[in-house]
């Protein structure tokens, strides 16, 4: 009868163990999603997975790798540095229509019609004309507004670029605080089995 106990106890200690090591598997592939890595991305362990129950030796990442390489790679921060780079475009042609035009032109014609190619005087059937433009804008309300409108929404971009970084480095804490508590439960296991 404790012959059996044992026997019962060992098995559920290794199914236990069995569903930690899913737990891990589990969490690797967490924590790759967070670093925006492909899921077949290889873990390096010391150890192949079978033997970290016996030498609980795995190449976790340490937390600044972590976060360094999930900044890196995440598509999301990206999309906000291009919302951050498209706000500063539009801010600059904003403010660049409230600044005064200056405008440049030249022309020459020629209205005779009969061929002059050895003719180097000049007559009245050559005209030269130059002009210079300067349109200022009086106190444009609607032009400012839109200046200010882009000013506004670049400083949005700006913030949810910066909720959306800690939001990663939550994330990459969130799963390497669970990696870690799967490996010492695994650690446990290993040693309860052991006993």
């Amino acid at each position: 009868n404790e012959i059996a106990k044992a026997e019962v106890q060992y098995l559920n200690e290794e199914l236990r163990l069995v569903n930690q090591k899913q737990n891990l598997e589990n969490q690797i592939e967490s924590l790759l999603e967070v670093l925006g890595l492909p899921l077949d991305t290889p873990i390096s362990f010391a150890f192949d997975l079978e033997k970290l129950v016996d030498s609980r030796v795995a190449a976790i990442p340490d937390r600044e790798s972590a976060v360094q390489e999930a900044l890196a790679k995440r598509p999301e921060l990206l999309i906000t540095d291009i919302n951050v780079r498209s706000s500063e475009i539009a801010l600059n042609s904003a403010r660049n229509a409230t600044l005064p035009n200056l405008d440049l032109q030249a022309s020459y014609a020629d209205t005779e019609t009969q061929p002059h190619f050895g003719d180097l005087n000049m007559d009245e059937h050559r005209v030269w004309t130059a002009g210079v433009s300067l349109a200022v804008p009086l106190p444009n309300i609607r032009l400012k507004e839109a200046a200010k409108r882009a000013e506004l929404s670049l400083e949005t971009a700006k913030t949810n670029r910066i909720i959306r970084q800690r939001q990663i480095v939550q994330e990459v804490d969130r799963q390497l605080r669970q990696l870690s508590a799967s490996e010492q439960s695994i650690e446990l296991l290993r040693r309860t089995v052991e006993q």
